[in-house]
């Protein structure tokens, strides 16, 4: 009834005055009146199709290594809370990572977060003969996202040297290990060290600390050739680096000494005097 009246009344200025900025005001004062009687539910608001939600991950995800994901909303504003799950695939039944993030606002518009994820390489059962996969599944009010993303087991780069080149028995090999991540930052990272023999056989196997390092000690009884020295990760066997060095038996060393006289022969009773240039 009001928009009707606030029409008619600005019909009947127009015909009186004939101005047509009068009808134009008449218009407007019954829309804006229109706009405070409607109900607060029949009001424009966003639809649901209008939400839209993104999942972004790095390409691949390396065990016992912190990746960082992002989701982002796209048309909500509301405040609410995620749950970052990743499952095994394709079963989807184990939980290999959870936590619980806040959404907070994105200065670009919509509702954003980049929590961090890491899967550790214990939980999982490595198959060398396929590649190996998991699921980063993210579920909150109204938001259900999924991503399939290839799992790999390399999650730095181990380095080993020793401090020479040649051992005998019974000495010790003195080594160190050098422990990084995929940016080259020291990681303070239990590594296995292993010794093997010439023929493959592995005589000693211990978890080290890179910061703190003992030397083994070859044994008396040892097979002589080259030996290996190889350092991985635990829980994985790719990324692991070796090095070599030979067992000898220690051999006394020798060297010749060369007497050469000045002269063949040596008169007793003679005054000269007698040279010999002796060479070692």
């Amino acid at each position: 009834m009001h928009l009707l009246f606030c029409v008619y009344k600005a019909s009947e200025a127009s015909k009186i005055t004939g101005q047509k900025d009068e009808l134009s005001q008449g218009f407007v004062g019954a829309v804006e009146e229109l706009s405070l009687r409607l109900p607060q539910e029949r009001r424009p608001q966003a639809t649901q199709s209008s939400l839209s939600y993104t999942l972004i991950t790095p390409g691949v995800l390396r065990t016992d290594t912190e990746e960082q994901i992002l989701v982002e909303a796209h048309g909500d504003n509301t405040q609410k809370q995620l749950d970052i799950l990743v499952l095994d695939f394709p079963r989807k039944q184990r939980a290999l990572f959870q936590r619980r993030v806040d959404m907070i606002v994105n200065p670009a518009g919509g509702m954003l977060v980049t929590p961090t994820i890491k899967i550790p390489a214990r939980e999982l059962s490595k198959d060398s003969r396929q590649n190996q996969y998991v699921v980063v599944q993210v579920t909150g009010p109204q938001v259900k996202l999924e991503k399939v993303v290839l799992l790999s087991y390399q999650s730095g780069f181990v380095f080993i040297q020793t401090d020479k080149g040649i051992y005998t028995p019974g000495s010790p090999v003195r080594y160190r290990v050098f422990s990084m991540d995929h940016n080259m930052h020291r990681m303070d990272k239990t590594v296995i060290v292993e010794f093997q023999t010439p023929q493959g056989i592995v005589v000693s196997s211990n978890p080290v600390d890179p910061k703190l390092i003992r030397p083994y000690n070859l044994p008396e009884l040892v097979s002589f050739g080259t030996w290996k020295a190889v350092a991985k990760y635990e829980h994985s066997t790719e990324g692991s680096y070796t090095a070599y060095f030979d067992v000898r038996e220690y051999v006394l060393p020798s060297f010749e000494v060369r007497l050469q006289p000045s002269e063949k022969f040596l008169y007793i009773d003679g005054n000269t005097n007698f040279q010999v240039s002796i060479t070692a």
